[in-house]
C-alpha cells in the first residue's frame, strides 16, 4: 500500500509534537512524539509502507521493524479514516 500527504494538508513538527491541518475543511490535529515522527517522513510523493517504515526506524532505539510497520500502518490508517 502507498501512503502520501494530500495536496490540502499541511505538516510542521514542533519540538515533540506533530501538528497536521487541512486546509479544506479547516480541520487539524495534534499528534503525538511518535506520530510526529510518522508524520516527519511522509511527503506529498507517494511511498510504500515499508520504505515509510525503514525511514521511521532511524529515529527509534530498540523496536522490532514490524511492530513499527504495524504502529505507522495504524497511524496513516487512522488519518485516511478521519479524512486528514
Amino acid at each position: 500500500m502507498f501512503y502520501c500527504q494530500k495536496f490540502d494538508t499541511f505538516i510542521r513538527i514542533y519540538d515533540d509534537v506533530g501538528y497536521i491541518a487541512n486546509k479544506s475543511d479547516f480541520s487539524d490535529r495534534v499528534v503525538s512524539q511518535s506520530g510526529a515522527v510518522f508524520l516527519s517522513v511522509l511527503s506529498r510523493q507517494a511511498q510504500e509502507l515499508d520504505e515509510l517504515t525503514k525511514k521511521s526506524a532511524e529515529k527509534f532505539v530498540g523496536i522490532d521493524v514490524e511492530t513499527l510497520k504495524r504502529d505507522v500502518k495504524k497511524f496513516y490508517d487512522m488519518l485516511e479514516t478521519d479524512d486528514l
